[in-house]
């Protein structure tokens, strides 16, 4: 902003704000991170970029394995090989403990692409985090008194606990 007018300032953070991806640039040549991510993401198999766009829909700042394969509908192994690939191209880091983060501009890159055709995805990966809570509860504090309600997806996968420190930590 250095060197702008005060309404040249308040002109290009309106623009930022309508498009940003479209607005940055790399030492005032033509707008290149929204090129630079539809390079990366048009490499991808159709797998990823699903993975990819569904993990950019999903709230937090990561997210677990677990949590993205019930996020996504398939098992941990098919998951992990397609997060595997967006490491590998740059659009998501692998975090300890088997946790997957995009960056802020790739994860708003992610929502501005058309969400995939999956509207039970968050539901998906609501039911998982519902039913874990549960069973994390369950299993790190005793005498709990659970009410037989249960709207959330009754095929969620949930974590299982082998005791309350794994539990609680989880929570």
């Amino acid at each position: 902003l250095a060197g702008r007018t005060r309404t040249q300032a308040a002109d290009l953070l309106d623009a930022m704000r309508a498009d940003l991806l479209g607005q940055l640039a790399i030492d005032d040549e033509p707008p290149a991170v929204r090129a630079a991510f539809d390079t990366s993401y048009a490499t991808l198999p159709q797998a990823a970029r699903d993975v990819f766009r569904l993990i950019g829909r999903a709230p937090g700042q990561d997210i677990s394995l677990p949590a993205a394969a019930a996020l996504f509908g398939q098992g941990t192994a098919q998951v992990a090989s397609e997060l595997a690939r967006l490491v590998r191209a740059g659009l998501a880091d692998h975090l300890p403990d088997d946790r997957f983060r995009l960056h802020d501009l790739l994860r708003r890159y992610a929502t501005e692409l058309p969400a995939p055709p999956d509207d039970a995805a968050l539901h998906r990966l609501f039911g998982y985090y519902h039913h874990t809570t549960i069973a994390a509860v369950a299993t790190a504090v005793q005498g709990v008194i659970r009410l037989d309600h249960d709207p959330c997806d009754p095929e969620a996968r949930p974590l299982s606990f082998n005791c309350a420190a794994s539990a609680s930590a989880w929570l």
